[in-house]
């Protein structure tokens, strides 16, 4: 039996204002992760509507926005937590460098900490615009022993 190519369904065309909308949408989601780029522009072609991406990232920039790629792909929502994870209530005093803390259902590795007193910590969230300060014991996730963290 020869090979035959599935069918292929139309797609829909975007209207403007849903291009336009997913263009500031992009744009918002890489400055709060801290990446900006020189342009980001609809561009249309043969009816078809297209965001373009153009600009130069640093080398921490390129690293920061695969680690969102990744962590995106990898994990959907707070009943999702990392992969080679292990839950634990931790207390703000118990809190580590590399533990995952959820944040409007994603998944955010502690990237740094203060401690502003004896009870509380102002962490630092990868891929988290701004600080989150916990004042009382969070479930955390931590790497499992096994991965060698």
């Amino acid at each position: 039996m020869p090979y035959a190519a599935p069918k292929q369904r139309a797609a829909r065309v975007p209207t403007h204002e849903e291009a336009t909308a997913a263009r500031n949408h992009l744009t918002a989601a890489l400055r709060a992760a801290g990446i900006f780029l020189s342009s980001i522009y609809l561009d249309e072609r043969e009816g078809r509507i297209a965001v373009v991406v153009g600009g130069r990232l640093t080398m921490l920039a390129a690293k920061r926005l695969a680690d969102l790629v990744e962590r995106g792909m990898a994990a959907s929502g707070s009943d999702t937590p990392p992969a080679g994870t292990t839950p634990v209530e931790a207390l703000p005093t118990e809190l580590q460098i590399g533990d995952y803390l959820c944040v409007d259902k994603q998944w955010y590795p502690i990237d740094g900490m203060k401690a502003p007193n004896h009870q509380s910590r102002v962490l630092s969230l990868r891929g988290l615009a701004g600080q989150v300060v916990v004042r009382s014991a969070r479930t955390v996730y931590r790497q499992d022993k096994a991965n060698g963290q």
